[in-house]
């Protein structure tokens, strides 16, 4: 999927991080590990291997503690299967099984970058008052934002990842009282393998 521009600013101001897996063409073995940006990481990876490589998929994660997190975990469960370093003679599906599992048990969430477009989208459209039907106003994407989540707007469940919001410089942590606008919060719907968490992302 095409990036709009700001994509890597916007994951940076939320806090997104990103967990990977990297494969052969033939799909084995597999590396796993952990990026601010898996295109760029993939691109440093095979510049130190003579075998084509391919970004086989990645999730966008709330935070690099939670990224790291699972990394950790996956090395600590195939152990026994490590051939190199990162490098795993795990099948794509066991190990796409392990991080799902692995993200539920966190009680968090992993979503696509085109669902990370869709943030974006749906915020630029909320901050200048886009209608729906409208092209998108990002710039460098299609006119149309597709993503694999069938609502963006709220739902609420038992199980919530929320982040903080940081105090506005100056205001002593509390943006009313220097009369400034407070950064909004947005509540949007994320797919969590099913299930729908409540994740503040801001502005």
């Amino acid at each position: 999927m095409r990036r709009p521009h700001g994509f890597l600013e916007f994951t940076e101001r939320q806090g997104f991080h990103c967990l990977y897996l990297v494969t052969t063409e033939s799909g084995a073995p597999v590396k796993v590990g952990i990026a601010v940006d898996p295109a760029q990481r993939l691109a440093s990876i095979q510049s130190s291997n003579f075998i084509p490589l391919r970004l086989h998929r990645f999730w966008w994660l709330p935070g690099r503690p939670i990224s790291a997190r699972i990394e950790t975990a996956f090395k600590r469960h195939f152990v026994a299967r490590c051939i190199r370093g990162e490098w795993f003679d795990v099948s794509l599906s066991a190990a796409e099984e392990f991080i799902a599992e692995a993200t539920r048990k966190l009680g968090t969430w992993g979503i696509t970058e085109g669902d990370v477009v869709g943030l974006m989208d749906h915020y630029a459209r909320r901050r200048f008052s886009v209608p729906a039907e409208a092209p998108s106003p990002l710039r460098g994407v299609p006119e149309t934002v597709e993503t694999n989540s069938q609502e963006w707007r709220v739902g609420l469940n038992e199980n919530r990842c929320r982040r903080p919001k940081p105090p506005v410089q100056g205001d002593g942590g509390d943006s009313r009282r220097s009369g400034r606008r407070s950064r909004r919060d947005f509540l949007f719907d994320l797919p969590s393998h099913g299930a729908v968490r409540e994740v503040k992302v801001m502005p």
